[in-house]
């Protein structure tokens, strides 16, 4: 995500060991554009579903309060067999 020629947000999978990991960073500006994110969010899962990504792990940041309810919100559930990733299932 950009605002005036700065990026502010970044995200994506990457592919280690045959799991795809995903990965979000937010600047404290990209702050007020929430639903933006979401939406973002939403549509790139949606492409990794299109695509034949059966699943998407990550880690919650505990040093964010509501990283959790997010990706709760996605679709993300705690991983049974680690106990501390979470995973999307398309």
């Amino acid at each position: 995500m950009e605002l005036d020629g700065a990026i502010i947000a970044l995200g994506g999978v990457a592919l280690d060991r045959g799991r795809w990991l995903g990965f979000v960073d937010l600047t404290p500006e990209a702050r007020p554009y929430r639903m933006h994110i979401m939406r973002a969010a939403i549509r790139f899962l949606a492409d990794c579903r299109a695509r034949g990504v059966r699943y998407v792990y990550v880690m919650a940041d505990t040093r964010e309060p509501r990283a959790v309810a997010w990706l709760t919100s996605l679709g993300f559930e705690i991983d049974p067999r680690t106990q501390y990733l979470y995973r999307w299932s398309a």
